[in-house]
């Protein structure tokens, strides 16, 4: 009867070896998103944030090709399930085979990071900070400066063979419609 005691004991502590793996890893992952919330040089964020709050509205698209936003940003219902909402915090857009994710505006690329097979990239422009999740591979690294319109990576294929990229805007932390700035 030991032994079996030991050996489920054994499995016990192997298990809570596994689970302090992964939440050191999803610890990592949220660190690594907090990281990209912070900046250093003031003067220039509140510049740059000036710049891009003056461009509301006229923002490109940030996927190339043609395009459909196939989710919107907010609460919504999902058909079929009653008493059963979801918060979308941003859009996701639906490209054409082959489309890349592309820079908004000028900034600095503050976090890459991978979740789920697929890549999201964090592009600093002052206090705003636009998230593109949903990428199969990334051409940038973190730290790079980017220009309007350059490309961050090529949007994955889902499960259903749709390549969709799933857009946020934020300032600070604040999430905002990006289905009012970009055009």
């Amino acid at each position: 009867a030991s032994k079996v005691a030991a050996e489920k004991a054994k499995a016990e502590v192997k298990t809570a070896e596994e689970n302090v793996k992964v939440a050191a890893k999803e610890e990592k992952a949220e660190r690594t998103k907090y990281e990209a919330w912070k900046s250093n040089d003031t003067r220039s964020d509140a510049k740059l944030s000036s710049n891009f709050t003056s461009n509301k509205g006229r923002l490109p698209m940030p996927i190339t090709g043609s395009y459909s936003v196939v989710g919107h940003y907010g609460n919504y219902s999902v058909s079929g399930l009653k008493n059963v909402t979801l918060n979308n915090k941003g859009i996701d857009i639906r490209g054409q085979q082959g489309c890349v994710a592309r820079a908004v505006f000028d900034g600095t690329v503050s976090s890459i990071f991978q979740y789920g097979g697929a890549y999201t990239v964090m592009v600093r422009h002052g206090s705003y900070i636009s998230v593109y999740s949903g990428l199969a591979s990334v051409s940038v690294r973190k730290g790079q400066s980017v220009r309007t319109r350059d490309t961050l990576g090529a949007v994955a294929q889902d499960v259903d063979g749709r390549y969709v990229l799933q857009f946020q805007l934020r300032n600070g932390s604040a999430h905002l419609n990006p289905e009012h700035w970009v055009r």
